[in-house]
């Protein structure tokens, strides 16, 4: 019978590993923090890279990240983690197993933020996008407590020891509430105390993170606007980076990041200052704020961050502050092993498991100020566990020590394509293997500040991105064992939804964040009624193809849509394919290309100047005995709500990722 340690060893050169697992706390402080690790050993350095400088300009408040002239790669060796994890308990054993083995990966060329993203800049945002005032009386809210509910303050559960919501409601109004209720003299008071009506109340269509106005209405302290913002969700972090324009980055964004070519432990390289000073004082690491560095809060005695542009000696390669320590950053990767882990898939042994292959649990990255723990405050360390209170990182929990920062890749709107893509997988009409995001084309602008300009507490967006993309599907007919109902262009055209198929042909993803103009719109009472007749036909046995919906011309709201061909029409549709509006008939040709050959990408033209968009895409066919040269080629156009285009351009242009 092996030992845990054996069979830890057996699972580094190939074996299954069989270890009984306990949860380890990496991000809060929870408990009491365990003693420190041993240093891990420090490898050979790489050869010396020189990184290729970038294509164009970085943007406000971000640093390129060369992924062009030496490939990424990230994980450990074998024989590295082996040293680290000897005589440490199980669980930890587990937990590094998952970071082998050392793998090269494929990343988009990208731009990293500077700096963690701040109090400041997330409140710039909350105040740009859910901000709203309340006027009591207005609905039957009578106190604070149910009005901070119902507008999604904090964190209904919190503990004692946490503000919860209708306290930072009370912090942010204390004037208004102290003028209109004189009687009451102290905080605990207001909580359920009956409101009179017409009281104007400053209000947040979200949550705040907990920490936010405990003791008044300005960012201070732990929260003051220049630290990073923290208890914060994966989904919160995100809304957050689609605003921007940005994304989360990958797990292999942020470790190439933090370790560069020469895989470094530590983002500024590999030593660690420990040891002794001349007067016998314990040196802890300075270039990194972890929890053996005693910076704690005089109120709550917590640990506390420092301000995202401190510790400069501290910078990864790429030239990125806090990559290590202060917070821990949400990663958009779910966890799932790397290719080529060699360790057991026995639930029963490994209860992580049952986190693999599926949408479970994400990836956080870089430890905290309040880890002490050294096999966490590593570039390759990775954390699926979350803490105890909270746990695993599913992206809907928030953590006390984790924030983010975001990434922004070279290609214009790309960082927009998979949250598109995401908001219609629900129904699963289109699931994400059709899609050919390598095909996609799309145009973007952002509202950054101006490079050369002074920013405070690093409020690099001033304002929302806007972006319109195209992906288009890989084929009309998915499954391979279904009969086309089309085998050219013009038989695409003319197929219709019957009873037999009652959905529209889907062709590709359309997203738009300016509104359209002149669609053919569902009418929808004109469509009510029509449906209680085809319903009539159906019951008697029916199987004749439907007729046009019923539509009207007007605008149409900016969203993201299934394109779809019906009718002889090209149209949007909702994620389920209910009928939306159609943009009009489209160019459709036949295709032919050679056997092995990728069809050409999509493009996208913006003119802003007739407010017009102009798409183009190629699609396969699809279905049984498909030939495989066979495409179509797609043409449409969309007119746009006058200025729109314009407007979003904010005095620059629209930045293309494909045109004509």
């Amino acid at each position: 019978m092996f030992t845990r340690l054996a069979v830890f060893s057996a699972a580094l050169v190939g074996l299954a590993a069989t270890l009984v697992v306990a949860p380890s706390p990496c991000l809060g402080a929870d408990d009491t923090p365990p003693p420190p690790a041993p240093a891990p050993e420090t490898p050979t350095p790489a050869p010396k890279v020189e990184p290729a400088p970038s294509p164009v300009p970085a943007p406000s408040g971000m640093v390129w990240v060369d992924a062009l002239s030496v490939k990424p790669r990230i994980g450990s060796k074998a024989e590295e983690v082996l040293k680290l994890a000897e005589k440490r308990d199980a669980s930890v054993q587990l937990e590094l197993s998952y970071e082998m083995p050392l793998h090269d990966v494929s990343v988009a060329p990208y731009f990293l933020d500077e700096f963690e993203v701040t109090n400041a800049q997330y409140l710039h945002w909350l105040d740009q996008t859910k901000k709203t005032t309340f006027k009591t009386g207005s609905q039957p809210l009578a106190n604070l407590e149910e009005i901070a509910s119902y507008f999604a303050f904090g964190n209904a559960k919190a503990g004692a020891d946490i503000p919860e919501p209708w306290q930072q409601l009370y912090e942010l109004n204390k004037a208004a509430l102290r003028a209109a209720l004189p009687a009451l003299t102290k905080k605990d008071d207001f909580r359920l105390a009956a409101l009179p009506p017409d009281i104007e109340l400053v209000v947040y269509r979200w949550r705040l993170p907990r920490i936010w106005f405990r003791d008044g209405a300005v960012l201070e302290g732990d929260a003051a606007p220049d630290h990073p913002v923290r208890d914060v969700s994966y989904y919160e972090a995100e809304a957050f980076a689609e605003w921007a324009g940005k994304h989360i980055p990958t797990e292999a964004e942020f470790e190439w990041a933090f370790r560069g070519p020469e895989l470094r432990l530590y983002p500024w390289g590999n030593d660690w200052k420990e040891g002794l000073d001349p007067q016998g004082k314990r040196i802890a690491e300075p270039r990194c704020n972890w929890l053996d560095l005693g910076i704690k809060s005089k109120k709550t005695f917590e640990p506390t961050t420092v301000a995202v542009d401190s510790m400069p000696e501290g910078r990864s390669w790429c030239g990125a502050y806090h990559m290590l320590g202060n917070v821990a950053e949400w990663t958009s990767s779910w966890f799932d092993p790397y290719p080529g882990w060699k360790g057991s898939t026995d639930i029963s042994v490994n209860p992580y498991a049952s986190y693999h292959g599926g949408d479970f649990a994400k990836v956080i990255r870089g430890g905290s100020c309040a880890d002490r723990e050294r096999a966490v405050l590593r570039g390759a360390y990775r954390n699926f566990v979350g803490v105890q209170r909270k746990k695993p990182p599913r992206p809907e929990n928030s953590f006390d020590y984790c924030g983010f920062r975001c990434a922004l890749y070279l290609t214009p709107s790309l960082d927009r394509l998979e949250p598109a893509v995401a908001r219609l997988l629900r129904p699963k009409k289109v699931r994400r293997e059709q899609v050919a995001k390598e095909r996609f084309a799309g145009a973007a602008v952002n509202a950054f500040a101006p490079a050369d300009a002074t920013v405070e507490n690093h409020v690099h967006v001033v304002g929302p991105s806007s972006a319109v993309l195209l992906a288009p599907l890989y084929k009309v007919f998915w499954r391979d064992d279904e009969k086309a109902r089309a085998k050219n262009a013009a038989e695409l055209l003319a197929a219709t939804p019957d009873e037999d198929h009652p959905d529209p042909l889907a062709i590709g993803v359309f997203h738009t964040d300016v509104d359209l103009a002149k669609v053919k719109a569902l009418d929808r009472a004109a469509a009510a009624a029509k449906e209680a007749e085809e319903k009539g036909k159906r019951r008697r046995g029916s199987k004749e193809k439907s007729e046009l919906p019923p539509t009207i011309v007007q605008d149409q709201k900016r969203g993201t849509y299934v394109l779809a061909l019906s009718h002889g029409h090209i149209g949007l549709y909702a994620d389920n394919l209910d009928f939306i509006a159609f943009l009009g008939k489209p160019t459709i040709t036949d295709v032919k290309i050679k056997k092995g050959e990728a069809p050409p990408k999509a493009t996208l033209a913006i003119d802003p100047d007739v407010d017009l968009i102009k798409a183009t895409l190629w699609i396969g066919i699809g279905g049984k005995n498909w030939d495989e040269t066979s495409y179509v080629k797609i043409q449409f156009q969309v007119d746009t709500v006058a200025g729109q285009l314009e407007k979003a351009c904010k005095g620059s242009s629209w930045r293309p990722s494909a045109t004509d």
